[in-house]
């Protein structure tokens, strides 16, 4: 939520876990933010998604690239949530 820019539009996408969230109130108060959830998305919402990403508009965050190899390492440090971003594969 800190890297939204004020007025941003925080969305939820697919099945998440139960447990509550915590997050800074404040932050969504201050910068003016909102956070809608969507079940899923259309192969259109990905192509505008990849476009705006082209485009410089949005910039994902990337923890760490690794050869193909290393999926399983890629895989469990994303299970045990020690990750900032996604973690990408390269062959």
């Amino acid at each position: 939520m800190k890297s939204l820019a004020p007025g941003g539009r925080l969305v939820v996408v697919g099945n998440v876990l139960p447990s509550p969230v915590q997050f800074q109130l404040g932050i969504l108060i201050l910068k003016e933010l909102s956070i809608v959830g969507s079940i899923s998305s259309v192969k259109k919402d990905v192509e505008d998604a990849l476009k705006l990403t082209a485009e410089g508009k949005i910039k994902p965050v990337v923890h760490e690239t690794l050869p193909l190899e290393e999926a399983p390492r890629g895989h469990k440090l994303m299970s045990e949530r020690a990750t900032l971003g996604r973690v990408m594969l390269k062959p």
